[in-house]
């Protein structure tokens, strides 16, 4: 009942309004005055806690808004803010909107651009978004691309240029378009050909040229100028204790060596082929075996071998044409493919006498003398 009777008598006070359109109360309740902006809360001070959320005398003398509590109280009534949108396309974390808790992205469709990227100097976009793009950037203050224009000599046309920072490696020798770092290396020019530094055998580009080979070693003990070992610029020598034994040397073709290191030894030598060393052997014509021992193409009492051989006597022609009845018995006797008168061997026989061949001589008499004995 105290409690109703002190509302009652704050509405009836006079109500004082300040020059700003706010409201106080009397200085007999400034107190509570001073509590409705603090610790009370707007709803304590204008609204009827016993009447259904109507407003006091207080609040409804001053509202212009039918008696909508919310006049009095605008920051408690007030909606809340709206969420803000936030989007984030190409996916670095950077959103695109502000309030979103980043720095704003400044081209969501490059995931390669957002606050806090490395600039590039050189491709005419502001990677790290901050309204500066490649050598007007600070960033790029120090960058090669932002430098000042290199200086670039080829003197000697090869292509590759004597300063770095050129576009190519850097040229040793620009007065000879021979000598670039794209050159193959010489292995005996005392040149460092490809520019890397070293020269001939010492660089490993020469590690298989023959100019780079160690030195053979070339063994000469029997002081016959031939070496032992191969590639010495001599034949090998076959022998080097023995001074006569070389490449260079005859083969002599009957002491069982091979002289001439040629891999042949004596007869088997061509060399050797003309020697009377190395002449076949020739056998004997047996006259009475039936076979041409001397390879002459003459059998026995047919080969001239056999005139005098006694198995030949026999026949009474020794083994050859022209002699006693040889010229009439029909037979080669002499195995010259040709028989009788036909041989040359029978022109002085008598029995060739009218074939223009036959004439009075020794065999004449001794066919008369055979004939007498008949």
């Amino acid at each position: 009942m105290k409690k109703m009777t002190l509302i009652i008598a704050m509405a009836a006070m006079a109500i004082t309004l300040t020059a700003s359109g706010a409201f106080a109360f009397s200085s007999l309740l400034n107190g509570v005055n001073s509590k409705c902006g603090t610790s009370y809360g707007c709803g304590l001070c204008h609204i009827d806690p016993g009447g259904g959320g109507t407003l006091t005398s207080a609040g409804s003398g001053y509202s212009k808004a039918g008696n909508d509590p919310c006049y009095f109280c605008p920051t408690v009534c007030a909606p809340p803010p709206p969420v803000p949108v936030c989007t984030d396309a190409d996916g670095d974390g950077f959103f695109k909107e502000s309030g979103c808790g980043t720095a704003v992205d400044c081209n969501d469709a490059n995931n390669k651009v957002f606050p806090g990227a490395t600039e590039i100097c050189n491709d005419n976009i502001d990677n790290d978004c901050d309204g500066m793009k490649d050598c007007s950037d600070s960033n790029c203050a120090t960058d090669p691309a932002c430098g000042p224009t290199p200086v670039c000599t080829d003197s000697d046309g090869d292509g590759f240029f004597k300063e770095s920072g050129c576009g190519t490696a850097v040229d040793c020798n620009d007065a000879d378009r021979a000598i670039n770092p794209g050159a193959a290396e010489a292995c005996n020019d005392s040149k460092d050909n490809d520019c890397d530094g070293k020269a001939d055998c010492t660089d490993m580009d020469c590690a298989n040229d023959p100019a780079c080979a160690p030195a053979p070693v070339c063994t000469d003990s029997d002081g016959d100028s031939y070496y032992k070992e191969a590639g010495c610029g001599t034949s090998v020598d076959c022998n080097d204790s023995d001074g006569a034994i070389n490449p260079g040397a005859t083969e002599l073709c009957n002491d069982g060596i091979d002289n001439d290191c040629d891999g042949m030894i004596d007869c088997a030598d061509g060399e050797c082929k003309a020697s009377t060393l190395c002449a076949p052997a020739v056998t004997p014509e047996n006259c009475s075996d039936g076979i041409d021992n001397d390879g002459d193409g003459k059998v026995d009492c047919a080969d001239r071998d056999c005139r005098n051989d006694l198995n030949c006597a026999a026949t009474g022609d020794r083994g050859r044409e022209g002699r006693g009845k040889t010229c009439k018995d029909g037979k080669d006797n002499d195995g010259d493919g040709l028989v009788d008168c036909a041989d040359p061997d029978c022109i002085q026989n008598r029995s060739c006498a009218g074939t223009g061949n036959g004439t009075n001589n020794m065999y004449d008499d001794e066919m008369d003398d055979e004939e007498m004995d008949d």
